[in-house]
Order: structure tokens, then sequence, then C-alpha cells
């Protein structure tokens, strides 16, 4: 079976990691907005079980502060392996020209 022919652009790559930082900086404000969500004590009034239901609220706000924060940590790495790759091609593109004689 024949290997396909695989072109790399690493001006796509670059590309890709600018996308994928201007969405890191929107989820960064997400989760700054976030944080900022407060529920007083008496918000669930004299339900039954409502401190339960305010401890149970913390619980799910904390969880997704880290949630945004795992993946803010994934797409940064994401941005920097996609940058380090294009260094990567470019620079052995570069190295092949000269190599072959196609550069100098």
């Amino acid at each position: 079976m024949r290997e396909p022919d695989v072109q790399v652009q690493p001006s796509a790559l670059v590309t890709y990691s600018q996308v994928i930082d201007q969405e890191y900086g929107v989820l960064s404000q997400i989760q700054a907005t976030l944080a900022q969500v407060q529920i007083p004590a008496g918000a669930f009034g004299k339900l039954p079980d409502s401190a339960e239901l305010l401890d149970a609220y913390g619980g799910h706000a904390d969880a997704e502060q880290q949630n945004c924060s795992d993946l803010m940590d994934c797409l940064d790495y994401a941005t920097g392996g996609l940058q380090t790759t294009a260094v990567n091609y470019t620079g052995t593109d570069a190295d092949m020209a000269v190599m072959f004689g196609g550069a100098q």
C-alpha cells in the first residue's frame, strides 16, 4: 500500500495556533466572569436542604474553574506545539533546499 503524499504548510500551522490563542483569550474572559458569580447564603430560601444546595453549587462552580484552567493549559500546549512544529518544518525545508542546491 502506498503512503499518502502529505504536504505540510508551516504558515497554516501558525495561523491555526493564532486561532487557538484567540480562543484561549475568550476562555480566559469566560473563566473570569464565572469566577465573579457569587450566590448569597439565602439564595435558596428556606427550602429543606438549602444549605446543601448552596454547597453543591459551590462545588460545581469550583470544578468549572478547574475545568477552564485545564482546558486553557491544553490550548496553551497546543499553540506551543503548533508553533514549534511550524518552525521545525520551515528550518528543515530551508536545510533541504540548501543541501540539494535549491537555495543559497
